[in-house]
């Protein structure tokens, strides 16, 4: 996914990213969030409407994934790029104790990655 610039300010953006919503594909609850610089790292619970909506998660399931929001300015919008674990970012600085948590798309590399950033610190 590219950058989705949509907001004029940087408390807009964050407010809207880390409150919970409903899509026709799933319900969205922010379990922890925590901001370092311009990354936005989220604990979010999906439940899924229907099959297939995410791999391995019937409907009415749920999952636990690790996001990562980048957020940048743009032309005097803010907006975000959002990632999340199973992809890898090249993004350490997610807090420890949001790894226990993840239950789906869990990226064995990206945590040890995560782990080295906090002992380095």
């Amino acid at each position: 996914m590219g950058w989705l610039f949509s907001h004029p300010t940087r408390d807009a953006l964050i407010a809207e990213l880390t409150a919970d919503g409903e899509t026709d594909n799933c319900t969205r609850t922010v379990i922890d969030h925590h901001l370092v610089d311009n990354v936005l790292w989220q604990v979010v619970k999906l439940v899924s409407k229907r099959d297939g909506v995410f791999p391995g998660v019937a409907a009415g399931e749920a999952c636990v994934l690790i996001g990562c929001n980048l957020l940048d300015v743009h032309g005097g919008q803010w907006g975000h790029k959002s990632l999340d674990e199973s992809s890898g970012p090249f993004y350490w600085s997610c807090p420890l104790h949001f790894l226990p948590k993840a239950t789906h798309g869990i990226n064995p590399e990206w945590r040890e990655g995560v782990r080295r950033y906090h002992a380095a610190l």
